[in-house]
This record gives C-alpha cells, sequence and structure tokens, in this order.
C-alpha cells in the first residue's frame, strides 16, 4: 500500500513539473536550439536541481538566457588574404571525407576526389551532383552532418538539398577544397538481461519497497528502453521481395534485372552507363586469344544497385538481366564480364534480336561483344610459310565490315630500309597482297583501331622470303614475244596478229610456271633474264632491222620489257620465230615493245596516267614509226575522254599531253619528228571544295574581312588561317589552332565551345593528326563541292603563358 501511494505523490509532482516546462517559454528555447538535456543546461550554467518538496518553483522572469537578439556585429566571414580577383579560372574541386575534427575518414577507403573543370571561374556557382561523382550520406557508421568550404572556414553549406542528391556551391579558389563532414553513428542501445530483471521482479525485497521514487522511475525507464530496443532490432530485418528493376543507359540501351525473393532490398535501384576505353577491349581480346578469336565490335556498361539510401550492394542471390536497344557486328555475339580486378569471365547467354539474356551474381562491367573467327590465314597452302622472291600471297583475316579503321605494317628487321624483304598492296579490311622482293624473313600485322583507341594488334604472319626453293635451283624456259607497231596489246584478237617470236630466253628468281595462276603478272625486279642468244631481224614497212640493245647503230632495233606474265603454251608469233607449246602446259612469256633506231623512221610513243592513278601505261595503239620530218601535227593520238567521273563520284579532266614524264614541257604538236618521241598525257582532278572554320556551333568571325568558309580549288591544298594573337571576348582564353570534325568526335569534345585546361590533354590535341596549325598547308582527301569543317581550340591564357 505505501509503494502505490509513493507512486501517486510521484506522478502528481512530475505533472506539476511539466506544467512549470511548458511554460517555461525560455528553456524550451534554449533545448530547442542546442538539443541538450535540462540537466545539462544546468550544469553549464552554474544551476542546480530543486528538490523534490512538492513545491513549484517561480517562474523567472530572466530573459538572459533565451532568444534575445545579439547586439554584437556579426564576424566577417572568409579569409581576406585568400581573395581571388575575378576572372579567375576554376580548375578544380577536390571532395574531401572527414571527421569532425576534419581529418580524414579512411585515406584508403575514401581518398580526395579531384574534379576537373572546364570554362569556369572563381566565385562561379556549381552545383555537386553526388551520384556522379560515387558520393553517399551514409558510409560505414558515419552520417553526412554538413558541407563547409576548406578554403574558407566560415563557409557552410546547407543541408537542404542532400535528399535530392545534390549540393549547390561558389567555387573560391582555382583549387575548391570542399570538406564532407561525417559524424559517427551512436552506439546502439544495449539490451538489459531477461533473466535477472525476471528473478528481481518475482523477489522484491523490502528495500526495493522502500526505494526512492527516482528508483523507481529509473525501473521504468529501463523497461521502456527495453522495448525500444526489442522494436529496433525486429525493424532491422530487410524486406527482400521479388521485383524488378530497370535503367536506360545514355546511350539508349535498356538494361533490366530480375530479382527473385532474397535477392536485393525493396526499393533498391540500378544504374547503368556505356563505357568505351582501351583496357576493356585489350582485356577481352586477350581472352579471346585463347579461343582463335578475334573482337569485331564491343558495347560496354558499368551496371550498379543501389539500395533505398543509395549505397552500392550485391545481389544475394543469382538475379537475371537482360540488355535491350544494342547491336554489335560479328560472326557471333558473347557477353563477358569484367570485375574490379579486371578478370574477364565468358558468360552463357541468349541472344535474340537485339536482346541479350544472361545470369549475374555481381555487378561491374558487363560486355556485349561481337566476335570473329580465326586471326590471319593465308590463301596457299604451305607448310613452310615461304616464298619466293616475285612470288605474291594474299593474306586473309575473314573480317567483316566494321566501323574501325585497319592497317597493314612490316617488321623488316633483317633488311635496309630501302630493301624491304616484302612489298604490300590491295590492302583492305579483311586482306592484303604480300610480294616477295628480297630474301629475308619479316612479320606482317593487321591491326584496328576506332578513333578513340590506340592501334590494336589483330593478328599477324612470319614470313620467310628465299631467292632459291631448296631442290629447285633451275632457271626456267620465257618465249619472248615483242607487240607489232599499231597493234593493241588488250585488242582481243589472236596472240599471232598481235605478237612477234622474238625467241626463247630464261628466268630466275621465280617458282615454276605452274606454281602461279594463270595471267599473273610477276613483279619487275623480282627475277632475272637472260635474253636469247640471238634475236631475229624484223621487217617494218619492207625495212628490215636487225638487234642492237644499245641502239648506237643505224637500223636497227632495241627491246623494252613490258611485262613478265604466265600463260598456258606458247605461240609461234606473227613472224612464226617461236616453237608452240600445247595450251594445258603453263610457261613463262616476256612481253617486249621494240625501239626502232633510224634516220628515216622515228618512233612515237603515248603513256597515259588515267584518272586516280599514279602510274603511267603506254598507249599500244598509237606506238608507232613517222617518217624523219613528219609534223608532229600529223601524229595519231590516243583518243582520250575530256572528261571523266569515278564510281567515288570524284570528277577529272585531261591535263594535256607533255613531252616529258614530269609534265613540265607541254607538247603543243607544232615541230617536226627529228628523234624518238615519247609523250606523257595525265588527268587531273577538277572542281572546287570550301574549308570553314567553326567556333562551337557557330560560324567563326575573325573580325578582319577573312573570308569565311574559304572557297579552294580541288588539287590545292589550304593554308590554315589564323593566330594565337587571337583572345576571346573575355580575354582570358588564346586561338592556338583548329580541329578536324573526326578529331572532333576523337576526343569526345561535342558541340560546344572548346576550351582546353588541361597541359596533357593539349599536348595530345597538338600532336595529333587532326590537329591543324595556324600557316600550315593540308591536302585533305576531299571531293568536289564537299566542305572541311575545322574547330576552333581555345586554351587558357594563363597555361598557355607557361608552356
Amino acid at each position: 500500500m505505501l509503494k502505490h501511494v509513493r507512486r501517486g505523490a510521484a506522478l502528481i509532482l512530475s505533472m506539476a513539473m511539466f506544467i512549470q516546462l511548458g511554460i517555461g517559454n525560455n528553456y524550451i528555447t534554449f533545448a530547442n536550439e542546442y538539443s541538450q538535456t535540462p540537466e545539462q543546461t544546468q550544469e553549464e550554467s552554474g544551476t542546480t536541481t530543486p528538490e523534490t518538496t512538492g513545491e513549484v518553483p517561480e517562474e523567472s522572469s530572466d530573459d538572459s538566457t533565451g532568444t534575445q537578439e545579439s547586439t554584437e556585429p556579426a564576424p566577417e566571414t572568409g579569409n581576406n588574404e585568400g581573395t581571388v580577383p575575378d576572372n579567375v579560372a576554376a580548375s578544380t574541386l577536390v571532395v574531401q571525407f572527414v571527421n569532425e575534427d576534419k581529418t580524414n575518414i579512411d585515406v584508403n577507403q575514401y581518398p580526395d576526389k579531384e574534379i576537373a573543370l572546364t570554362g569556369l571561374d572563381v566565385n562561379d556557382p556549381y552545383q555537386l551532383v553526388f551520384n556522379d561523382h560515387q558520393i553517399n550520406t551514409e558510409i560505414e557508421g558515419y552520417t553526412l552532418s554538413k558541407i563547409v568550404d576548406a578554403n574558407d572556414a566560415q563557409k557552410e553549406y546547407p543541408l537542404t538539398t542532400i535528399e535530392q542528391g545534390y549540393v549547390d556551391i561558389t567555387l573560391s579558389q582555382n583549387i575548391t577544397k570542399l570538406q564532407l563532414v561525417y559524424t559517427k553513428n551512436p552506439e546502439p542501445a544495449q539490451q538489459p538481461e531477461n533473466n535477472q530483471t525476471e528473478i528481481d521482479s518475482q523477489q522484491p525485497s523490502e528495500e526495493q519497497e522502500e526505494s526512492s521514487e527516482e528508483d523507481g522511475q529509473q525501473e521504468e525507464q529501463t523497461k521502456e528502453d527495453t522495448e525500444t530496443v526489442k522494436e529496433e532490432t525486429e525493424s532491422e530485418e530487410v524486406s527482400m521481395p521479388e521485383q524488378v528493376l530497370s535503367a536506360v543507359a545514355s546511350d539508349g540501351a535498356t538494361i533490366t534485372i530480375m530479382a527473385p525473393e532474397g535477392s536485393v532490398p525493396e526499393n533498391s535501384t540500378v544504374v547503368a552507363e556505356p563505357v568505351e576505353n582501351d583496357s576493356i577491349a585489350q582485356s577481352i581480346e586477350d581472352a579471346l586469344n585463347e579461343e582463335d578469336k578475334t573482337l569485331n565490335e564491343y558495347k560496354a556498361y558499368d551496371i550498379t544497385i543501389l539500395d533505398k539510401d543509395g549505397n552500392e550492394i550485391q545481389p544475394e542471390k543469382d538475379v537475371q538481366v537482360s540488355i535491350t536497344g544494342v547491336s554489335v557486328s560479328g560472326e557471333e555475339k558473347a557477353v563477358f564480364h569484367i570485375d574490379d580486378s579486371n578478370k574477364v569471365e565468358k558468360v552463357s547467354d541468349t541472344s535474340v534480336g537485339q536482346t541479350t539474356l544472361f545470369n549475374a551474381e555481381s555487378f561491374s562491367i558487363y560486355v556485349v561483344a561481337g566476335l570473329n573467327e580465326g586471326i590471319s590465314e593465308r590463301t596457299i597452302s604451305t607448310s613452310t610459310k615461304e616464298i619466293r622472291v616475285g612470288e605474291s600471297i594474299r593474306l586473309r583475316t575473314d573480317q567483316m565490315p566494321s566501323p574501325y579503321d585497319h592497317k597493314w605494317t612490316i617488321s623488316d628487321a633483317s633488311a635496309p630500309i630501302n630493301n624491304q624483304v616484302v612489298s604490300l598492296s590491295n590492302e583492305s579490311r579483311d586482306g592484303v597482297t604480300v610480294t616477295g622482293k628480297t630474301e629475308g624473313v619479316v612479320t606482317v600485322t593487321h591491326e584496328w583501331k576506332s578513333n578513340l583507341f590506340r592501334w590494336r594488334k589483330k593478328g599477324s604472319e612470319t614470313i620467310r622470303v628465299t631467292g632459291v626453293v631448296e631442290g629447285n635451283n633451275q632457271s626456267y624456259t620465257v618465249y619472248v614475244y615483242s607487240l607489232i607497231p599499231g597493234k593493241d596489246i588488250d585488242s582481243g584478237e589472236a596472240p599471232d596478229l598481235i605478237w612477234n617470236g622474238m625467241g626463247k630466253g630464261t628466268v630466275t628468281r621465280v617458282l615454276s610456271p605452274n606454281s602461279y595462276a594463270n595471267a599473273s603478272i610477276i613483279p619487275s625486279g623480282t627475277y632475272t633474264y637472260t635474253p636469247p642468244a640471238t634475236y631475229p631481224n624484223i621487217e617494218v614497212k619492207g625495212k628490215t632491222y636487225t638487234y642492237d640493245q644499245e641502239g648506237t647503230t643505224i637500223n636497227t632495233y632495241s627491246i623494252e620489257i613490258i611485262r613478265l606474265v604466265t600463260a598456258g603454251g606458247a605461240n609461234p608469233g606473227n613472224n612464226g620465230y617461236n616453237d608452240s607449246v600445247e595450251e594445258h602446259i603453263p610457261t613463262f612469256h616476256l612481253d617486249t615493245r621494240i625501239v626502232l633506231h633510224d634516220e628515216e623512221r622515228m618512233q612515237v610513243g603515248f603513256h597515259i596516267k588515267a584518272p586516280g592513278q599514279n602510274e603511267f601505261v603506254v598507249d599500244e595503239e598509237t606506238n608507232r614509226y613517222y617518217d624523219v620530218g613528219t609534223s608532229e601535227s600529223d601524229i595519231t593520238k590516243p583518243d582520250v575522254e575530256e572528261n571523266v567521273t569515278l564510281a567515288d563520284g570524284t570528277q577529272w579532266k585531261f591535263d594535256g599531253w607533255y613531252k616529258n614524264e614530269g609534265c613540265t614541257m607541254l607538247a603543243n604538236f607544232d615541230g617536226t619528228l627529228t628523234q624518238n618521241q615519247d609523250y606523257y598525257g595525265k588527268y587531273v582532278q577538277v572542281g572546287e571544295y570550301k574549308v570553314q572554320y567553326n567556333d562551337g556551333n557557330e560560324l567563326y568571325n575573325f573580325g578582319d574581312g577573312t573570308e569565311n568558309p574559304e572557297i579552294v580549288n580541288i588539287n590545292d591544298g589550304y593554308v590554315v588561317k589564323g593566330s594565337d594573337a587571337i583572345h576571346d571576348q573575355s580575354n582570358k582564353h588564346i586561338l592556338v589552332g583548329w580541329i578536324t570534325e573526326e578529331g572532333l568526335k576523337g576526343f569526345g569534345f561535342g558541340n560546344g565551345n572548346i576550351v582546353i585546361n588541361k597541359k596533357a590533354l593539349y599536348d595530345q590535341v597538338l600532336e595529333s593528326s587532326h590537329f591543324r596549325a595556324f600557316g600550315e598547308t593540308y591536302k585533305d582527301n576531299v571531293k568536289n563541292g564537299e566542305t572541311i569543317n575545322l574547330y576552333a581550340i581555345w586554351h587558357w591564357k594563363a597555361l598557355f603563358k607557361l608552356k
């Protein structure tokens, strides 16, 4: 009974104190402002707790502890010594993760983040978006409590936008340091031992009956704390229902995760972004080398699952993943997982159209790749991988068409630079023709790259070029023929109507004729020709000529070799001089042109360089002989088209005839023939193109009347305009040059103004083949009517002066 009476009195006293505290306006204000207990307040102010006498103390009228506004002037914020003048570029934002004592939380797990800034100045506003830089408000027992400017300790930013995932700041220095201050979370309350509590409640002692009211209240509070801890423990059980998470990457691909029950917490989300860099492609290629396959094209995505608080998590169970809207070219498709240690694992997948399905147990980077079989294979069969001097073979990579650039290179350490072992021709994405030139060993390598990548090895093959194949050290018979003057080598007439037989010689440093395909041309300089012991006399317009290779004697002829070619059999020729060989027997033919040395007859030849070609070719039909003194105006010239349009759309015009191969001595055909004469004609490309100078999306205005765009003749190069004396309107940046449209895409500059504030990037741009320097002349591959777009490259003036 006594116990209940005491408890009733204590309850009445507590209510009285509650009423006093409720009307104690000063105290309530103080408590709200500092979030302290009444006991802490009294201790700090030097007062003591009134004794429990049942009397209510009188209300104090002193307002000194209330919310009275201070009359003291507010302290100045910032540091005058650190004030930064206007128009100073802000280059970097450094984000630091610190404790309340401003020391780093964990320098290994949470190092400072350096964020490069472009086009911003000191005192400019900046929005720091947490997800863009993997910043979490909760990290391993800490909670973000405030954000301050390390350069200015008085500058603190409000946390009102944290839930939206960002904070708005002001850039205070060239290198602004922002400190994210985290407060350590309190330790959870300890749950009392239930057994002892139960025993104490079942066996109350007489001392407990007579305990003070404060002890009774403590007992009640302990019970409430115990129940609170129990409720918190029960609430920590995370719900993991079956759910579907989906995200759309910036390239339009949709990533969907089908998570079964028990795999990820409720209200989780997924984020995914495309990734493209050298290390990913190289890692995939290294893995494919073991399968004898090559990477043709790929799309990679960094996939991350976040819980409701934005923390990165991994699933507790395997989940199913689909990537939709991704198309890669190749003979087959595969999925690879690259973990944080760069380990590559091929994932079992199912692909239907542009959707790829696979199971995943953890998330980082996943790659959808298009693959091709094989690396580099030869089209001719030889176990020794040897070719002879003069032999040509075709190497193939079996590559499908792709957007990447390709190149073939020769490793030629065994021969001088000007005497390579092999030559390459007819290069393409899927093959190259290799021709042996001198004895030696080389490696022919196929490489590829995209605009952003470095050159990357695709496949290679070692080739040994030999002068003589062992066991086959012999010469081969070659049937020599000369073109009858006035006949066309490609006329289609029977061979005996256009060729004279000139006898049989020999050739060495070649394979046997049956080693080549019919009509194969053996490159000049790769074989050794030994002429017949004698050449026959030939008759031209009733006059007989004897052979004299030096041409020092009148009424003689010499021979100019046109080509060494393989054929089926041999014919006697128009003069019946050569032997006949059955057509099914492979042979060598040496086709030649006759050059007469005569005081009465002059030989005339016309050589034409066709549109888009680099070599002159003799026109056999107009290779004729004329009497000395013949007027040049009476010479029969080849029929040429004045204007030609090729399949690639380029337009060409015949440039006329010249008396020398360099095409510097114009042939007017107003003289007479006094000696043998060769004429040379070529085509030149016609039309115009434009060179347009841009600054971002706008046409650049030079301000001095400079023509923009500039119109240039299609055969001429353009001289780059501008100088580093040009500044922008803010006078903070200097024009350092221009970059082509291909370079714009390759460096990922986008469509806006290009300002470079980093020395490393500056050097890369200037060393790029896409950079165009002031005053230099460039001849780009361009067609009639096309426009070459160049884009301004600006550099921060202060850094420019330091380079």
